[in-house]
């Protein structure tokens, strides 16, 4: 049986807030024991140049913060290739001018650059605050529990 090559990205500022849940949602994973190969970068957004090691994974799996969903709350989404318009003229993603993008972008981004591109999801947390703090709250503390425990189901599956 072949091994599954999993990434994990755990984005966000850890310095605003419940901004950082991604990123302490990664930190958890870091021990997670599963017979697949696991990589995971911890980073304050997603970048162009992290097409690469996503065009190598059979599956990504983003985390994230969300300010649009209730504190405390979490949802999984698959995530799609190329959900970002591709600009007038054709071929080249926003992503390619700018030092931020989406997951879906960076799928986009591996497929074109590198021709690969995995199974995909996206985890969001709701936060309560993201202002200036290097704490989370009790409600994301939570939050992060939730999606650690689904992601490890994923993982070890």
């Amino acid at each position: 049986m072949k091994t599954k090559r999993i990434l994990i990205i755990g984005y966000g500022n850890p310095l605003r807030g419940d901004d950082g849940a991604g990123w302490a949602a990664a930190e958890r994973l870091q021990s997670c024991k599963t017979k697949n190969s696991l990589e995971i970068l911890i980073c304050p957004q997603l970048f162009p140049e992290q097409a690469e090691p996503v065009s190598q994974a059979d599956l990504a799996i983003f985390l994230d913060a969300s300010c649009d969903a209730a504190p405390g709350s979490w949802k999984c989404q698959k995530s799609f290739a190329g959900e970002t318009p591709a600009l007038p003229g054709g071929g080249m993603y926003a992503a390619a001018f700018t030092h931020s993008v989406s997951p879906g972008e960076l799928l986009g981004l591996a497929r074109e650059l590198y021709g690969h591109c995995p199974e995909a999801y996206l985890y969001t947390m709701g936060g309560e605050s993201f202002e200036t703090a290097n704490r989370l709250t009790p409600a994301v503390q939570s939050a992060i529990e939730g999606v650690v425990g689904d992601v490890e189901k994923r993982i070890t599956a």
